[in-house]
């Protein structure tokens, strides 16, 4: 007997997958779907050839996850909202944060704790992490100390510069600024108001 071939609306069951309400094509979730699976994750949203595209993935009691997505996982621009109240809002590649975005703790002490600036591969590569107001500086994965003691004074100016190029990647990462002493322009970028925020933009040379 050969199988129908269905396309359009439908409501049907995926022996050992779930429960999934919404288009098709050639049989597979394609389009606008919802699918409940028998683990309890429930994904709402866009699919593509039977793969979760761009919606809202929902996994009760961990997280929840909008935005884009690739080979079922997240991939592109999205919010990854944990249980705990903390959360990832940026870029992804391949499930890790990836790229330009900000993660704020679940600190009941700190409200206002994040990290922002650039991930790669799931890390806090270059940018700024704010605690109890106080910004931290992030170099390439590395965090940077602010008031380093105890050391030679070749380590100490060596210190200073790696604090100062840290501190220019970490404005560059973020688009922000940290006190209005640091809104100083140089060779390649420089400071305008965007009508809501200071930002750090770089100088286009006229060829």
């Amino acid at each position: 007997m050969v199988e129908e071939i269905r396309k359009g609306y439908h409501e049907v069951t995926f022996e050992d997958v779930g429960d999934y309400k919404g288009e098709l094509k050639d049989n597979m979730p394609h389009g606008q779907g919802r699918m409940v699976y028998q683990t309890g994750v429930i994904f709402e949203g866009e699919w593509k050839d039977c793969w979760e595209c761009r919606g809202i993935y929902t996994h009760p009691g961990k997280f929840v996850y909008e935005g884009e997505m690739e080979g079922g996982i997240a991939h592109g621009q999205g919010k990854l909202t944990f249980a705990n109240g903390g959360y990832y809002e940026g870029g992804h590649k391949k499930g890790a944060y990836h790229g330009n975005g900000v993660y704020f703790f679940a600190d009941k002490d700190d409200k206002d704790r994040r990290r922002e600036g650039v991930w790669k591969d799931d890390r806090f590569y270059t940018g700024i992490e704010w605690m109890f107001g106080d910004p931290l500086l992030w170099c390439e994965g590395t965090y940077v100390m602010s008031h380093p003691s105890l050391i030679s004074k070749e380590e100490l100016e060596e210190h200073t510069k790696r604090k100062i190029l840290t501190k220019e990647k970490a404005l560059l990462a973020t688009k922000t600024y940290l006190s209005k002493d640091d809104k100083v322009d140089s060779e390649s970028h420089r400071w305008e108001w965007d009508g809501n925020k200071w930002i750090y933009v770089e100088i286009k040379k006229s060829i």
